[in-house]
């Protein structure tokens, strides 16, 4: 299942979930320190384009980058993601090298002579809490009366670790993109998926409408990829057992379809088949088919709830011209 999904997901679940407006406000609201909030249009934010991101560290992290007014001022904010479970202890100086560019990229934008200021924030999940410092005072190597005068500011650290379960919990979708990548590498995942669906449960119905229900799909689809100890049974059964509707349907179009559609459904065809054809010959082919069929269905939903065929293939991994076949017919 990992193929189908990409082995590095979570820069694009996190990416995925903050490209919502409500989501990223929400999101920010949660992790920024009372000064920088009270300054802050939450209104303004504007995702910008492009990667500050070299291709040395392509594999281990992932950038987004904000323009937003705070104060009277025009400034940013720098979103990185350091997917790997051991951190490195050398971010200070590859966070003040990426501030450095998207300010040269400002000042040749907008031909100024003034830089913005650039508010970086790194996103940790990795397996424990993070042990370096967050900014270049503590591998300087000078007189301690130099460090503080004359260092880099530091950048804000989210370390999941350090957010209590419910304060997670309590901020809807962003809490909840949070909670399951803080626990993404948990070897019992059984509690984590029944306390995630507790939660989603005790939601007030209009959250889980249409539009919400793409948060869902994205916040199963992560589980699904990313859980080493993911057990389909135990997904169907907590989507099953909720007392949302929006929930049973969201959790049938994508986890049920992939799942059941998928392999037993696949398996199946391959049982028919093999016994006019040869066991083994026919039971692949009948397995290719019926996880071709289930691929085309999980498309076609997604298409009927709202999604782009590029919003499809960067959360399921499927190839873009295969989604926009799919597409096509439906027009």
């Amino acid at each position: 299942m990992s193929d189908e999904f990409g082995n590095t997901p979570h820069d694009g679940f996190l990416k995925y979930m903050l490209e919502d407006s409500a989501t990223l406000i929400q999101f920010m609201e949660t992790i920024l320190p009372a000064d920088i909030k009270k300054q802050t249009d939450f209104k303004s934010f504007e995702l910008m384009s492009g990667s500050f991101v070299s291709e040395k560290f392509k594999h281990r992290e992932t950038d987004l980058l904000y323009k937003a007014k705070i104060g009277d001022q025009e400034g940013y904010f720098y979103i990185l993601l350091e997917h790997q479970s051991t951190p490195d202890p050398t971010m200070p100086l590859r966070c003040a090298r990426y501030i450095t560019l998207i300010m040269e990229r400002h000042m040749k934008q907008y031909k100024s002579l003034s830089v913005p200021i650039v508010l970086p924030i790194v996103f940790y999940n990795g397996k424990r809490s993070y042990p370096y410092h967050t900014d270049l005072t503590g591998m300087l190597n000078a007189p301690e009366c130099f460090k503080n005068k004359y260092s880099i500011s530091q950048f804000q650290l989210i370390d999941l670790n350090e957010i209590d379960d419910e304060d997670l919990r309590l901020s809807t979708w962003s809490g909840l993109m949070m909670y399951v990548m803080k626990h993404s590498y948990d070897n019992e995942v059984e509690h984590v998926i029944k306390h995630l669906f507790n939660t989603l449960d005790c939601l007030p119905e209009e959250l889980l409408s249409r539009q919400n229900c793409r948060m869902l799909f994205s916040l199963i689809s992560y589980i699904m990829t990313t859980y080493m100890g993911f057990s389909e049974e135990l997904l169907m059964q907590v989507i099953q057992n909720s007392r949302s509707a929006a929930i049973k349907r969201s959790g049938k179009t994508l986890a049920e379809q992939l799942i059941a559609k998928g392999e037993a459904k696949g398996e199946a065809r391959g049982e028919v088949k093999g016994e006019a054809r040869g066991e083994a010959r026919g039971e692949a082919r009948g397995e290719a088919k019926g996880i071709q069929l289930a691929r085309r269905e999980i498309i076609q939903s997604l298409l009927d709830a709202g999604f782009t065929s590029k919003k499809i293939s960067e959360l399921t991994h499927i190839p873009l011209e295969e989604i926009q076949l799919v597409d096509k017919v439906v027009e």
